[in-house]
């Protein structure tokens, strides 16, 4: 089975599951589920930070697009705050 198909059935099985729960139980289970969740993004942010020069590369990118907001804010007659 290809893997949208399986995680279709997963999310099916989970809502039948969940149903059935008393209210602390499903609020255990929601805790649970952002547990899970932030150490995903955890492990996710991690991956990201351990390749070489990301930092650096994804500072340089903030900083260009905040010239190129500026710019545009600038011709459209915005005013930007001075961040100084």
């Amino acid at each position: 089975m290809d893997p949208a198909g399986n995680t279709a059935e997963m999310r099916h099985h989970t809502d039948r599951y969940l149903g059935q729960l008393s209210p602390a139980c499903l609020q255990l289970a929601v805790d649970f589920l952002v547990a899970l969740a932030d150490k995903d993004s955890e492990e996710a942010t991690q991956e990201l930070l351990d390749i070489p020069g990301f930092m650096r590369v994804s500072i340089f990118l903030c900083k260009t697009l905040d010239l190129f907001q500026m710019r545009n804010d600038l011709r459209h007659g915005c005013s930007t705050p001075n961040p100084f």
